[in-house]
């Protein structure tokens, strides 16, 4: 084991894979930051279960009762399992730690993350605007049910509006009822990663279209056929034709089926170039005879087929990636508009799920006008974090830890403030 992972002094992330003495580790460093002379109500191990929790506080406690029932040959053995010094000083304070656990004024605060946010949004209600004596939403299948139905009648009420067009565009994919209610019933899922992509901006739908189209390399400005209207690409693909008619087609490649790409432009010059020039997606096969075509000619025909099948494949791709883009915006603004409608269901019933939790501690911590005065007052009690099972793929949970430890990093190690440390254990990938 790392002793960086048990020294008080420092702050450390490990990662380490299930049944491989993790909580044993957390434990542990509990124990060395009170060895240290931490005070307990300054400790918030946070975890994600009430189980996890529980056994956290309860380990805690059995350590703390073996160092002070140990007899003089067992504490300095106790006291090197967690690499903590074994002079006469440290044992008879690890003696005297589980009266001072019992009976100290603020608890060891290990508890779930939901439970922590629970109780800063409980503390800060105006601050976050959230109801007084907000409810948690144990089962959320009803709200998710009626918040469904209530977007699809407004799409069906409005059919010009945009949630309307967003579902209708969906229908025009096949897609059927039973298809847009799965999709978006896999949205309340992934709800925190939605209002995390777009900050929790206003014009969310904006900030996401911006997002996606830099993702997938889409200009509404430029036209997805640009590459094969354009004048350049006329010319080469009239002096292609003019080889074929002049040298003879090629195998498979024939001027008869290139030439009605000279009088049209768009998806239908498209259409004539696909089955003229490709075969199974790929540039069909193309090796012009030397019996027909002398060797300078065989070059330029080949550099004008490459340069065209190019072409073809490339604006082939743009329209995939144009039609991607255009359902995913379809399928957003619909998702956009039932976090809407499940919001309000929630604040009718003044209730909050566990995502809106999560995400309405971020937003007080980080961007409410109150967020620094909430983190002032947070830090006065906080002076080490523990975080168990971190995951640093979840974006709402990155965002909920950020605050706490620029407030750390603000206030600084040592001095004044005392020596403040973040311990976070994550799943080894």
């Amino acid at each position: 084991m790392s002793r960086t992972a048990l020294d008080p002094t420092q702050s450390a992330v490990v990662f380490a894979s299930a049944g491989t003495g993790k909580t044993w580790t957390l434990t542990a460093r509990i124990v060395r930051l009170l060895l240290a002379g931490a005070e307990q109500g300054g400790v918030l191990a946070l975890t994600f279960t009430r189980k996890a929790a529980a056994e956290m506080r309860a380990r805690v406690a059995a350590r703390l009762q073996e160092l002070a029932f140990a007899n003089a040959t067992q504490l300095p053995r106790l006291l090197a399992e967690i690499d903590a010094p074994a002079d006469a000083d440290t044992q008879t304070r690890a003696r005297g730690l589980f009266e001072q656990f019992i009976h100290a004024e603020l608890p060891l605060r290990a508890t779930t993350l939901h439970a922590f946010c629970q109780e800063l949004l409980t503390r800060f209600a105006l601050e976050a605007e959230v109801p007084a004596g907000f409810e948690l939403v144990e089962d959320e299948s009803e709200l998710r049910a009626a918040a469904l139905d209530s977007l699809l009648r407004a799409a069906h009420r409005a059919p010009d509006s945009a949630v309307g067009q967003a579902l209708a565009a969906l229908v025009a994919e096949e897609l059927s009822e039973w298809d847009v209610r799965g999709l978006l019933n896999a949205v309340f899922e992934h709800r925190a990663e939605f209002w995390a992509a777009s900050e929790g901006a206003d014009e969310a739908l904006v900030t996401l279209r911006q997002a996606l189209a830099k993702a997938f390399r889409h200009s509404e400005d430029e036209g997805v056929y640009g590459a094969i209207d354009a004048p350049a690409f006329t010319a080469q693909l009239k002096m292609f034709v003019r080889m074929l008619s002049e040298l003879g087609d090629v195998g498979t490649v024939k001027h008869a089926l290139l030439e009605p790409a000279l009088d049209s432009n768009g998806s239908a010059r498209l259409e004539v170039l696909v089955k003229a020039l490709l075969t199974s997606g790929r540039p069909r096969a193309f090796a012009p005879s030397a019996r027909k075509y002398a060797e300078a000619q065989r070059v330029t025909a080949i550099e004008h087929f490459s340069a065209l099948a190019a072409a073809v494949e490339a604006t082939l791709e743009t329209q995939r990636r144009a039609a991607t883009y255009s359902r995913t915006v379809s399928a957003i603004t619909l998702a956009l508009a039932l976090l809407e409608h499940f919001a309000e269901a929630l604040r009718r019933s003044h209730q909050l799920g566990f995502a809106e939790l999560e995400w309405r501690t971020v937003q007080l911590l980080r961007n409410s006008a109150h967020a620094e005065w909430v983190r002032y007052k947070l830090d006065h009690r906080l002076e080490h974090l523990l975080l168990d099972e971190f995951q640093d793929t979840n974006p709402a949970q990155w965002r909920l830890l950020l605050p706490l430890l620029e407030e750390f990093a603000q206030r600084g190690a040592g001095g004044d403030e005392g020596n403040r440390t973040a311990f976070l254990v994550g799943d080894a990938k």
